[in-house]
């Protein structure tokens, strides 16, 4: 039951991932050139960005060795009934940011850290490149 729970989360994140790209990444995060047919076929969404942001949480360690191009990162969530939500995600860096004042006015306004799988492409590309 576990590895059908692990598959099925690997076959969400695949697919969200094939369908929502304009271009396919290797497991680096580099642009996997694909033929007209081959796009067709893969048939994305209309309007896709060239990096989407896909943010994977919950129970990380039975997913993660399952779909090797995401990596690990943090994500930073303040959910309120009556502002809405607010987040973000920081890997590289986070030690630069645990050590500075903003830190604890993130923590006092109600900012909760969480642990979670970011794809490689848009952790290279924005979060990791300051």
């Amino acid at each position: 039951e576990e590895y059908a729970k692990v598959k099925e989360d690997n076959k969400l994140a695949q697919e969200f991932i094939r369908r929502s790209s304009e271009y396919l990444v290797d497991e680096e995060g580099n642009i996997v050139f694909e033929t007209s047919e081959e796009l067709r076929q893969r048939d994305p969404w209309p309007g896709s960005y060239e990096t989407p942001v896909i943010v994977i949480g919950g129970d990380l360690s039975r997913i993660k060795d399952s779909i090797p191009s995401f990596r690990d990162a943090y994500l930073f969530r303040f959910q309120d009934a009556t502002v809405g939500e607010y987040n973000f995600v920081i890997r590289k860096f986070i030690w630069l940011l645990t050590q500075a004042d903003q830190y604890f006015n993130l923590l006092d306004f109600g900012f909760k850290k969480e642990n979670c799988l970011a794809n490689v492409h848009f952790i290279r590309n924005y979060v990791d490149n300051l």
